[in-house]
């Protein structure tokens, strides 16, 4: 009865990508996740302008990197869960988010 955060390096879903961009593999992997009503989120790396999308109720999040920032800045933030949502307070670059479980 508990939620599920899943973490990857490479994204697995981002509606601004095309399938090349993600994972090699990603198709399948969202086809085993979504077979479980538990996971609520998947973070990833990799793509450092960042991306974001819903797909089936699970929430894709691809975290931007400091590389993308200026000489000067950062890219970071602070992740709070809650029993209803994730909450991403972004610091820099990095983009708060509000994660409602349960929606699109």
């Amino acid at each position: 009865g508990e939620k599920v955060m899943i973490f990857s390096h490479h994204p697995m879903y981002s509606p601004l990508k095309s399938e090349s961009e993600l994972m090699w593999d990603a198709a399948e992997i969202r086809a085993l996740i979504d077979s479980y009503d538990c996971v609520a989120v998947a973070f990833s790396g990799h793509h450092h302008e960042g991306g974001y999308g819903v797909l089936k109720g699970i929430h894709y999040v691809t975290l931007e990197g400091m590389v993308v920032s200026p000489e000067s800045g950062n890219a970071y933030g602070t992740v709070d869960v809650y029993e209803d949502r994730i909450e991403i307070t972004g610091i820099g670059e990095l983009t708060s988010r509000v994660l409602q479980f349960g929606g699109e």
